[in-house]
């Protein structure tokens, strides 16, 4: 069976293509994180927007007060990829 379509899950998009309230939202959880913002690492999808932060050092764990910044941020999940120094955000 030869599909007709193919489903692109996400695509690479940049900061300013986003409205400014995710524009914002991004900035604000950038704040609560640290790091820098990866701009090449922004992605748009069928589960929302993916953006992914670059920290200077290894994570394992995240402190009471970046928690409460990214839920007041309304976040959908967070992952921390300690290897990498990089914390992916759903939003």
């Amino acid at each position: 069976m030869k599909l007709k379509q193919s489903i692109n899950e996400a695509e690479k998009v940049e900061l300013d293509s986003l409205d400014s309230k995710k524009q914002n939202q991004i900035k604000s959880i950038q704040r609560h994180v640290g790091g820098k913002l990866d701009r090449d690492s922004i992605f748009d999808g069928v589960h929302g927007v993916i953006v992914n932060f670059d920290v200077n050092t290894r994570m394992g764990r995240l402190s009471v007060n970046q928690l409460k910044g990214l839920v007041k941020n309304k976040i959908r999940w967070v992952e921390v990829h300690s290897q990498d120094n990089i914390i992916s955000v759903g939003i």
